[in-house]
């Protein structure tokens, strides 16, 4: 990958990641067992370093569902006749969020949210859930075909709960669907 094309993908990177908290972390996302990557780091870490995009594997895929499989255990009646809507999806991250279920030190309940965040982001035409690989690990991510725009829903109320802030779902995936379409539109990416 040439510095020119780092530089790009740094741009989306944080131009997506300013969404809603103006922090560049909402896209980095070590995978478990790996070496974290620093909050100021994490941008550039995955701008600068080879990157690949790749298709699930079942295990992703397993992994992936899995995380779906134990929110939806939440689930009542009513959510599960919306749960096929982004609204509906967006609808029981809220009222899970509201009720403070996870606590902020309940990182893979969270990062479960953000696959349902994730999902509800995938109903958007140009988004497809892939797997992303870099010298950190492997993670799911939500890649734009025939570009080089990757975001990493599974982190993005976790890490924003942790941090002790408010987490509005319907903001938050409004917000990215803004900024992404923006981008998407001004041509500002590869």
């Amino acid at each position: 990958m040439s510095h020119i094309d780092r530089m790009a993908r740094l741009f989306i990177l944080l131009s997506l990641s300013l969404i809603s908290t103006g922090t560049l972390d909402a896209f980095a996302q070590p995978t478990e067992g790996s070496a974290p990557v620093a909050e100021s780091e994490s941008s550039e870490a995955s701008a600068g370093s080879d990157l690949t995009v790749l298709p699930l594997t079942e295990d992703d895929i397993n992994l992936l569902q899995a995380q779906r499989g134990f929110i939806e255990r939440y689930m009542t009646v009513e959510e599960t006749k919306a749960y096929d809507s982004a609204d509906g999806k967006l609808q029981l991250i809220s009222r899970l969020l509201e009720k403070a279920e996870f606590l902020p030190e309940d990182t893979w309940e969270l990062q479960c949210l953000g696959v349902i965040l994730g999902d509800a982001l995938a109903m958007h035409p140009r988004l497809e859930w892939v797997a992303f690989e870099d010298e950190y690990g492997r993670d799911a991510a939500l890649h734009v075909a025939d570009t080089t725009i990757v975001m990493f829903p599974i982190t993005m109320i976790s890490k924003r709960i942790e941090r002790g802030e408010q987490v509005d779902a319907l903001l938050l995936y409004d917000g990215i669907l803004a900024e992404l379409d923006r981008v998407l539109k001004s041509g500002e990416y590869q």
